[in-house]
């Protein structure tokens, strides 16, 4: 079983980086100097700006430690119930994402904003830091629980477009408008460019949505 669920869940490449968790109240000082700060692992690094909240495993060593008084209990419940889950469950993408406000926040150190910080039992104790930045509106999960908990959805990445002469339309509604755009794609494995060309309105976005 641990080396089926070692080879679902694969490895991968990224960036690790720290975060602070806002003082916003006396309650704050329950933590010592080494526990104001955790690390976060992304694969994806150049949306860190479109993140809009911060998710933690269950298990998560700082997870009762930085939990308010009012969210205790629902911490504690939702910390038991992941318990008896798999890590195929847990990590299984079709299944309903779930997860608990611990709270508090954490200061995105690319642009000084606060963002809420959740328990959800998809993110994993055992991989990268167990913590993960969510980016809602450039990854599946965390876009399906951002909609489910109604929480900000920030597009940080977008395709780039060329126009006679014409700026980007703000919205999809005036996509008609372009009269030509370019998209150029990375292969971080072979490091090979593919360059795609659209005319006359005719095209999709790409690199500005989830898929």
């Amino acid at each position: 079983m641990k080396d089926l669920e070692r080879n679902r869940i694969g490895k991968s490449e990224g960036t690790q980086f720290s975060m602070k968790i806002a003082d916003r109240d006396a309650d704050s000082s329950r933590l010592s100097d080494n526990e104001l700060s955790f690390e976060v692992y992304t694969t994806r690094i150049d949306t860190v700006f479109g993140m809009s909240f911060v998710v933690m495993a269950p298990e998560h060593q700082l997870v009762d430690k930085i939990t308010t008084a009012e969210h205790q209990k629902a911490v504690a419940k939702y910390k038991e119930e992941a318990k008896h889950k798999t890590q195929l469950e847990r990590t299984e993408l079709q299944k309903d994402k779930s997860g608990v406000f611990t709270g508090s926040y954490a200061i995105n150190p690319f642009n000084g904003q606060e963002v809420p910080i959740f328990i959800a039992d998809y993110v994993l104790a055992n991989y990268g830091t167990g913590v993960v930045m969510a980016v809602a509106a450039h990854d599946e999960r965390d876009f399906e629980f951002a909609q489910k908990y109604d929480l900000k959805i920030i597009q940080s990445i977008a395709p780039y477009i060329i126009c006679e002469g014409k700026s980007a339309p703000k919205s999809e509604e005036n996509i008609s408008e372009l009269i030509c755009s370019t998209a150029v794609i990375k292969n971080p494995k072979s490091n090979k460019y593919l360059v795609l060309k659209f005319k006359n309105g005719e095209h999709g976005l790409v690199g500005g949505k989830i898929e």
